[in-house]
């Protein structure tokens, strides 16, 4: 009976295909994925510790196998296996996971770039901002800019019309 219960618990990691690949990459929602040979030892050890990650995150959790879907690894894998990379759509190559191969290192790792995504969100609202307001700040300076040159100018009209007046009259009186 305990076995039959098992068998209905669905994995939380899944499982990437060609024709499911795209929600993964996309960063929408966040996933972690994980690259793996069913025949690499350093794939086999860590796979608990990813599963049980996976339990402890709000995130999705997928894995590619390698042998099978060769395509997708192609495109993701530079340095061989396991490679795990967080995708949450700022880089479309994903983040490359380097450190421990334990569920706590997963979950640190993904709690630091969640929080990156929402400080590099922060960022591009602050830079957003502050382009606004060094667009109005160089409008109006400009503005100032071009009043002082009209009043300049017309200054100095004014002064050429009272300078000619009087040379004009110092010519008269002498």
């Amino acid at each position: 009976m305990f076995f039959y219960y098992l068998s209905f618990i669905t994995s939380v990691v899944n499982i990437i295909t060609p024709k499911n690949a795209g929600k993964y990459f996309s960063g929408k929602p966040p996933s972690i994925v994980k690259f793996y040979s069913p025949s690499c030892p350093h794939c086999i050890e860590i796979k608990k510790d990813f599963k049980d990650a996976s339990e402890k995150s709000s995130i999705q959790f997928a894995e590619v196998n390698c042998a099978e879907s060769k395509t997708i690894c192609k495109r993701y894998v530079k340095d061989g296996y396991p490679t795990i990379l967080f995708f949450d759509g700022s880089d479309k190559k994903g983040i490359e996971y380097v450190g421990k191969r334990t569920k706590d290192s997963f979950l640190s790792f993904i709690k630091i770039n969640q929080g990156m995504n929402h400080m590099k969100k922060e960022k591009m609202k602050f830079e957003s901002k502050n382009r606004m307001l060094n667009e109005k700040y160089e409008t109006k300076k400009k503005q100032i800019n071009d009043d002082y040159d009209k009043k300049l100018k017309s200054l100095l009209q004014n002064k050429k019309i009272e300078s000619t007046s009087r040379h004009s009259r110092k010519r008269r009186i002498s």
